[in-house]
């Protein structure tokens, strides 16, 4: 059996069922988990989010600190049958696997039991960046 990971060539006009980890804070795992159904995979990144962020919008089981949050980015938390991370909140091995918002998401290998994260860009670097390095990079500091 081959470790390594080979992407899926699956049919654009398949709808998806995604489970999104609303991610509002590392530090405190503050999760929550968001299931989109009917998702095309000819949708683009850029749209998906648009979406996503509507529907945290509109969810009635998000508390208000979760709707305040800014989103600007997805990632790919783990794909199905692959290596899972010992992280709980977020995998953060694989930058690649933070989503290019002007590709489809078959482009970007979206298929089912693909678990996708939606994070603020910032706070995922500062945590990256503390996990490498033991120091938290903060917005004005000087580093």
């Amino acid at each position: 059996m081959s470790s390594t990971y080979e992407p899926f060539c699956g049919d654009s006009t398949q709808e998806l069922t995604l489970c999104i980890r609303v991610i509002r804070s590392f530090e405190y795992r503050s999760i929550k988990t968001l299931v989109l159904r009917g998702v095309p995979q000819s949708l683009l990144v850029k749209d998906l989010m648009e979406r996503i962020l509507g529907e945290i919008q509109q969810s009635k089981s998000l508390p208000p600190s979760f709707k305040k949050h800014q989103y600007d980015c997805l990632k790919i938390h783990s794909h199905a049958h692959g290596a899972k991370t010992n992280d709980t909140a977020i995998n953060l091995d694989h930058d690649e696997w933070i989503l290019s918002p002007d590709k489809t998401l078959l482009e970007s290998d979206i298929r089912e039991s693909v678990c996708n994260c939606a994070i603020q860009r910032l706070t995922y670097n500062n945590q990256s960046h503390t996990q490498n390095t033991g120091r938290v990079l903060h917005r004005y500091s000087r580093q």
